[in-house]
């Protein structure tokens, strides 16, 4: 999950104590990834400036690392109070179901390409009926640059702290000269609980791809430390993947002829780990993999942490 999502459900967790807190403390100013709006009338339908303003919004966002709208707070700078640049202020949207059907009906409309994933959730007010506020997701766009397409715009922005900004030449011409490229993720999951005295836990290891281009010939090289606390490391033969012979005994390097497609992930490997341990080795606290992703036009090195107590809640969720 990235920080524009984590910071997503954040506020949409958090509901409306969370804006109310956030207000009465001004803790959160407008930043990279968060911008705050009011509607242009209170309320709903949108309007020519609300449609600005969010064509402007995906255009900048998308350009950039992702963001939020978050309609119905009212930030601007205060000459007022000694010590604060900024003040936060409530302003929910009265018809808010209506600017909710707006922003979906739109968000493919006022941008070009459109920006796949941009989500928009209603905090209702606990008491009054149709009022509230909107937390719109506008990710990034790995594509091509993102131009806003509303009436009388056209133009391509960029965020740069609390501003979206038109993007100069040199950057215009960088971002159309981008290949597009695939973006794989290693995650895991536990699919073996064995409650016998050795108490074992299998853990599959499974490659998603979230960029825009197709992931092909796929290799997977994990160091097997005594760190680790891998055992038994099996290749996913069924889905196409196989040790690559290495004169290394504490490296594995697993390949795969699957093509992986946008959006879509597949299983490579399936390990154990041991959690009933000898009296004189410390508990487990995590698992760390280091580890090497590559494709054709992608390459990262990372460390995966699985943390024991998650696996464990796993099992004991799937023992019930």
């Amino acid at each position: 999950m990235s920080a524009v999502e984590d910071l997503f459900r954040t506020y949409v967790d958090g509901g409306y104590a969370f804006l109310q807190e956030l207000v009465a403390e001004a803790s959160v100013l407008e930043t990279d990834l968060i911008d705050f709006k009011q509607a242009s009338q209170g309320k709903g339908p949108m309007k020519g400036d609300d449609k600005k303003n969010f064509s402007k919004a995906l255009s900048g966002f998308g350009n950039s690392t992702g963001g939020l709208i978050v309609w119905g707070i009212d930030c601007r700078r205060s000459t007022s109070e000694p010590g604060s640049s900024h003040t936060l202020t409530l302003k929910p949207l009265a018809n808010i179901r209506r600017f909710l059907t707006d922003l979906n009906a739109l968000t493919a409309q006022l941008s070009s390409p459109g920006i796949p994933g941009v989500i928009h959730e209603l905090i209702p007010d606990p008491i009054e009926e149709d009022i509230g506020f909107i937390v719109s997701l506008i990710p990034e766009y790995s594509g091509p640059p993102v131009q806003a397409t509303v009436e009388g715009d056209g133009r391509y922005y960029y965020r740069a702290q609390e501003s979206f900004l038109v993007m100069p030449q040199w950057m215009l011409s960088d971002r159309f000269g981008r290949v597009v490229r695939p973006q794989l993720t290693l995650n895991w999951f536990l699919t073996v609980v064995d409650m016998s005295s050795a108490k074992y836990r299998t853990i599959c290891l499974n490659i998603s791809n979230e960029g825009l281009a197709m992931g092909e010939h796929i290799t997977l090289a994990i160091n097997l430390d005594e760190s680790s606390k891998i055992e038994a490391l099996s290749p996913a033969s069924l889905n196409g993947f196989r040790d690559h012979e290495i004169n290394d005994p504490k490296r594995r390097v697993l390949t795969g002829n699957a093509v992986l497609h946008p959006g879509l992930s597949v299983d490579v490997a399936e390990f154990r780990i041991r959690l009933g341990l000898a009296l004189y080795e410390k508990p487990l606290t995590e698992i760390k993999i280091v580890y090497g992703l590559y494709c054709d036009g992608f390459v990262m090195q990372d460390t995966l942490v699985i943390p024991i107590p998650v696996i464990e809640e796993l099992a004991n969720a799937r023992m019930k």
